[in-house]
């Protein structure tokens, strides 16, 4: 499956997938007498089947105007366009601060949350996925309330950040409300934001979440409208493609076969390199399973001339730079052997730096330390005046390498952590035994169990445990029954100890007022612990990080970063 940033490529920017440029220059004449919506309108329709020069030509077209009539509002929006063609990452970014700050300024609001979508985009883009995320954040609040393409695009690079941390069960469900969105009669078009993004997304997630035949019904359904009305990128042979990954997936490897050998033809044709590049991917690792290595290594190695042209990566990838090194390692070839370690040492050290919040998952077999150990003894063989030189460099370079996987495995834990329990509403909530009220264990009367879990429930609703002097004791008089009777019914009813069942509550009640009331973030730790009805602070950091495994201090900082 695609990572983060390529599905965002395809999104937001599929024309950078594409290498074959249509020129399709205009008569200026023919520009003059469109309004600006109707400039904008040419604009994307033109990117919609790749014609970048038309593109490019109306866009600049549409500033030059905007600027000679002094229109504020067509500058900003001409600013969005022009990002879209940029030659490169910087300049996009440019373009997209301008229409950030002539709509901060003039108070476009609409424009300025539409630029806050592309900003998010273009940091994930530079593998800044947190500054993504609140910038996603940002614009979807804007549009929550009048639904449609900006607040599904939001929700579609939210829910490609959720792939991207593995919360597939989360991303489907966005992926799958957005695929039911009208997208023929809304008033916005850009071919970027259709009912075949939304299910060719979909279908990734459900690949993800091993729901292979649901995947395979929304390939089919993309393939079969995408064969009525021509969307650009998305077409039948996408979908095909996406499918046989899937078949892929599920283990039918003669059936993805089948299907990606009548693909390839039309990749190759329309210079389609990194979908080309999973296509040898997937026929080399099912070369490989029926053992015939020779043939997986020359397609691995087709891999790697696309991956020089492109520079398209995903860390599936490796593997194949490892299936060609184990191929030559067997043969004897050393000369091969060595070439293919230093390629390996490359692609890791890329994926490292690109794929930042996957690296843990990374280097199962071929760790960089045994790389840097087998490409030491390599190069004993040719060179033995240098063995004291490469035991150095090799000893200095694996503890770095270490020092930097720990300090990174931990920073990313915890990120993650945090990421699931804001973006996915979790809270560890008290359980209510689903077993009948009769239980012989207790030895309580059942009136009395029925009653008190009655009288609990009004304690949790009126939030009583926000009370300091909340005991086991002021609490069973309150609800005029014993400690021990309490602490039964608690402990078989809500699984855990009155100590644990009332500090629960309190974390949960702060997590909530964090997360919905921005007052509550400029707080002091003592100040939420005194709110939360903890007798101090330490009594409520042990609680919350018992609860959450994350530091208060740690919640807050990333809480106000992202706000």
């Amino acid at each position: 499956m695609r990572y983060l940033k390529y599905i965002i490529l395809l999104l937001i920017f599929p024309f950078y997938t594409i290498h074959g440029n249509a020129q399709d220059f205009i008569p200026e004449d023919s520009l003059k007498n469109k309004s600006f919506s109707e400039l904008k309108d040419s604009f994307y329709s033109k990117l919609e089947t790749a014609k970048k020069d038309a593109a490019k030509q109306i866009a600049n077209f549409k500033i030059n105007k905007a600027k000679k009539e002094h229109n504020i509002e067509a500058i900003a929006n001409s600013y969005i366009l022009l990002h879209f063609i940029a030659n490169n990452m910087t300049n996009a970014t440019k373009y997209i601060d301008s229409a950030i700050s002539i709509s901060k300024t003039n108070n476009l609001d609409k424009i300025l949350h539409e630029s806050y979508i592309h900003k998010g985009v273009l940091n994930s883009l530079k593998g800044q996925p947190e500054q993504a995320l609140s910038y996603y954040i940002k614009a979807r609040d804007f549009f929550k309330d009048q639904k449609g393409e900006f607040y599904n695009k939001t929700q579609h690079y939210i829910a490609s950040f959720k792939l991207h941390i593995g919360a597939y069960r989360e991303a489907a469900d966005i992926f799958k409300e957005n695929s039911m969105f009208d997208y023929e009669t809304s008033q916005y078009n850009d071919p970027n934001c259709t009912k075949l993004t939304a299910l060719y997304t979909l279908g990734l997630a459900y690949i993800g979440l091993k729901k292979h035949d649901s995947a395979t019904i929304v390939f089919n359904e993309g393939a079969q409208l995408s064969s009525i009305k021509n969307y650009g990128y998305y077409t039948p042979t996408m979908f095909r493609k996406e499918e046989a990954g899937n078949q892929f997936a599920r283990g039918n490897y003669k059936v993805a076969k089948k299907s990606i050998v009548k693909v390839i033809p039309y990749f190759v044709k329309r210079n389609l390199n990194p979908d080309l590049a999973e296509c040898y991917f997937y026929l080399g690792k099912i070369n490989n399973h029926n053992r015939n290595f020779k043939k997986a290594t020359d397609y691995y190695k087709k891999l790697d001339s696309l991956y020089k042209i492109s520079g398209y990566l995903i860390p599936e990838f490796r593997d194949a730079y490892k299936g060609i090194l184990d191929y030559y390692k067997t043969k004897g070839d050393t000369e091969k052997e060595l070439y293919y370690t230093n390629r390996l040492l490359t692609i890791d050290s890329i994926i490292n730096k690109e794929f930042t919040l996957l690296v843990q998952k990374l280097h199962k077999d071929y760790d960089t330390k045994n790389l840097i150990a087998q490409k030491d003894r390599l190069l004993k063989k040719q060179r033995n005046n240098s063995v004291i030189y490469y035991v150095i460099f090799s000893i200095l370079l694996i503890i770095a390498v270490i020092g930097f996987v720990f300090n990174f495995y931990n920073r990313k834990k915890d990120q993650k952590k945090f990421l699931k329990l804001v973006h996915s509403n979790h809270q560890v909530k008290p359980k209510i035994s689903s077993q009948s009220f009769k239980n012989d264990s207790l030895e309580i009367n059942d009136e009395i169990i029925r009653r008190i879990l009655g009288e609990l429930t009004n304690f949790e609703t009126k939030k009583g445990f926000l009370n300091k002097k909340i005991t086991l004791s002021t609490l069973s008089k309150k609800l005029k029954t014993n400690p021990k009777y309490l602490s039964k019914i608690i402990n078989t009813h809500k699984h855990k100890t009155f100590r644990n069942y009332v500090n629960d509550l309190r974390i949960n009640y702060i997590l909530d007022c964090l997360k919905n009331d921005s007052k509550f973030k400029k707080y002091t730790v003592k100040a939420i612990s005194e709110e939360a009805g903890f007798s101090n602070p330490e009594s409520f950091t042990k609680a919350f990080k018992k609860q959450t495994e994350l530091t208060v201090s740690y919640f807050l900082k990333k809480m106000n970063q992202s706000a």
